[in-house]
């Protein structure tokens, strides 16, 4: 699996609900891309939670060019959509950001694939992503220690 390095962009949460694997909040084929994005990015860091037993989060993320609110799961980063690679998952674990507050910049493995001729092509981009909750269509919500406290 090739690691490709040194992006940079925003998030924010969808305040929608969190969930846990285990209490069933997951639909089928969206178990297997969470499980993936744990296992290849998120496995080494978090030693004391059990995968079944992390909240996950939804987010978006987009370009730090603030006019241009693609999602990157919908709509790919730009520098790779010429590759055809796109962010594989819209969910990260909470614990990843516990601890930050909006404006904060955190970096993180986000599980990106692509299609080929064989099948689907997995690897991972390390984003710098800047928490910026206030900026984009969920501001009314609060800013994003306070939506990450409610979610």
């Amino acid at each position: 699996m090739k690691k490709v390095e040194n992006f940079v962009g925003n998030c924010f949460i969808v305040p929608n609900s969190s969930f846990t694997v285990k209490n069933g909040g997951l639909f089928e084929d969206g178990r297997s891309d969470l499980y993936r994005a744990y296992t290849a990015n998120y496995s080494n860091i978090i030693v004391d939670t059990r995968f079944e037993d992390l909240t996950w989060i939804e987010l978006w993320f987009c370009s730090r060019n603030n006019n241009d609110q693609s999602n990157w799961v919908d709509h790919g980063i730009d520098e790779l959509q010429n590759e055809g690679w796109r962010v594989s998952c819209r969910y990260l674990p909470k614990i990843l950001f516990e601890g930050h507050k909006e404006g904060d910049c955190v970096t993180v493995n986000l599980p990106i694939d692509r299609p080929t001729e064989d099948g689907i092509e997995i690897s991972s981009v390390k984003v710098e992503l800047c928490l910026k909750q206030k900026a984009y269509r969920y501001s009314r919500f609060g800013n994003f220690e306070e939506v990450l406290k409610r979610v």
